[in-house]
């Protein structure tokens, strides 16, 4: 666990950057399922992360538009919505420098509901 919390901590700052006050950032121990078949149920401790949106109105929806920019990304990164928060387990990022690269291609509409966008979208340049 401890060599993908260090990638997760590696990741941290970027997104936190990427995302800025719309949401906050949380290292968290987390638990990857193995898969079906045979041990449906196993788990390996893993580590990841928890992006919580700030805002707790659309809550729901800002994390729904996140999960989505992330899938599609160049390379999809997938998540798991609980608890109120987007969780991405670190375990099977190979290339941190890469994750970076392709988070920084998000855009915080992702974060912004519906009606906010527009509303930035069409207000008057100062």
């Amino acid at each position: 666990r401890d060599q993908i919390r260090a990638t997760a901590i590696a990741v941290k700052p970027a997104l936190e950057a990427i995302l800025g006050a719309s949401a906050t950032v949380t290292l968290i121990d987390c638990e990857s399922e193995i898969g079906s078949g045979a041990q449906p149920l196993e788990k390996l401790a893993s580590a990841g992360m928890a992006i919580a949106p700030v805002a707790a109105r659309g809550r729901g929806g800002a994390l729904l538009r996140l999960a989505a920019g992330l899938r599609a990304l160049p390379v999809p990164v997938i998540g798991r919505i609980e608890n109120d928060a987007l969780v991405l387990d670190f375990r099977c990022v190979e290339a941190v420098d890469g994750l970076i690269t392709q988070l920084q291609q998000l855009s915080l509409h992702e974060l912004a509901a519906p009606g906010a966008r527009a509303e930035a979208s069409t207000a008057a340049p100062s």
